[in-house]
């Protein structure tokens, strides 16, 4: 399937959702791998689903259309399309990801750019103190480090804090220590409403929130459409609420740290690791393992800067627990090296 010849408007490719596209109210629309449609309206936190369906051939016009538009080719072999389409009212960035990279129909997310005058002056500044509130306020995790101190709070309660905080964890361990099982639990005290995009290898996460995509990567592919790094790029653009990563272990640690580091707060990742502070250790060789030039203290000031819980689970005889807990912006450089 060849993707060379799709050039003309989005419109022509997108029939059961046309008339989204010419709703000025949107801002965004997505078709997640069940075929269900979402959009997002202006001024508005969530998304919401529509009474639409699409197809596998709905999912793969609009790939082609994507395609033709930037001349890539666009298959199973070259599952991924990306570009910004003309349509009747401006343009639109337009992704679009089909199996083996993801399950089900495929998915796509529509970005509308509309072409319109903005009045400045109506965004107005946010206050000094708010903006410094906002980067620099560690108050519910100094209560949580001293509540786990203190023994008046179990970790349910900590993970309930964390998910509800959109806090970004990391869920550290050896082989079959339950860092699934506990990413799982996590997750499920997510806010229904959120947009989870995930990223595996093998399907093991129980996403519970109806809007969620699962991208499948394939890390034989080093520099391919699959490779874990690739698929984090092509997360980005699905306009995800939280990026979950079902294990972070070569160049995609780096990628990960990047994008928690630029605004999708509520990320969540596993890894192996010996302990929490072996886990900051472990992903500081995986970052300069892609970037030699680049400190290991520097890496760890990013983890500090990024990652608000690391939580490491052991396997005990035939039990699974949690084995300890950090929390990186509480901690000193010397702490984590």
């Amino acid at each position: 399937m060849s993707g060379r010849n799709g050039n003309g408007l989005l419109e022509h490719y997108t029939s059961k959702i046309e008339h989204l596209l010419h709703d000025e109210g949107l801002s965004e629309i997505s078709v997640n791998p069940d075929g269900s449609v979402w959009v997002e309206e202006m001024g508005t936190t969530h998304m919401t689903r529509t009474d639409i369906t699409l197809n596998r051939d709905d999912v793969e016009n609009i790939g082609r259309c994507v395609a033709g538009f930037s001349n890539v080719t666009f298959g199973e072999k070259k599952p991924i399309a990306t570009a910004n389409v003309p349509t009747q009212q401006g343009k639109a960035r337009v992704q679009v990801v089909i199996p083996p990279a993801t399950t089900g129909v495929g998915s796509v997310a529509i970005r509308l750019l509309r072409v319109k005058t903005v009045d400045l002056g109506a965004f107005g500044f946010a206050s000094k103190e708010a903006a410094l509130a906002e980067n620099n306020d560690h108050s519910a995790l100094e209560k949580a480090r001293a509540a786990l101190a203190a023994g008046t709070m179990n970790f349910d309660e900590l993970a309930d804090l964390a998910m509800l905080s959109k806090w970004n964890v990391i869920i550290a361990g050896g082989t079959s220590s339950g860092k699934t099982t506990v990413l799982n639990a996590m997750l499920k005290r997510v806010d229904p409403g959120e947009r989870i995009v995930t990223i595996e290898e093998v399907a093991e996460l129980d996403i519970e929130q109806p809007n969620s995509v699962d991208l499948l990567a394939d890390r034989s592919e080093e520099d391919g459409p699959r490779s874990p790094t690739r698929l984090l790029e092509s997360a980005l653009r699905l306009r995800p609420d939280r990026l979950v990563c079902g294990e972070i272990r070569g160049d995609d640690a780096n990628m990960f740290l990047e994008l928690v580091n630029t605004g999708h707060d509520g990320s969540v990742c596993t890894m192996h690791a010996n302990s929490p502070v072996d886990a900051i250790g472990r992903m500081s060789k995986m970052v300069r393992r892609g970037s030699p030039t680049v400190q290991k203290s520097e890496v760890v000031d990013d983890i500090r800067a990024t990652i608000h819980m690391i939580v490491h689970m052991k396997k005990i005889g035939d039990e699974r627990k949690v084995n300890g807990v950090i929390f990186p912006p509480l901690m000193t450089a010397d702490q984590l090296i």
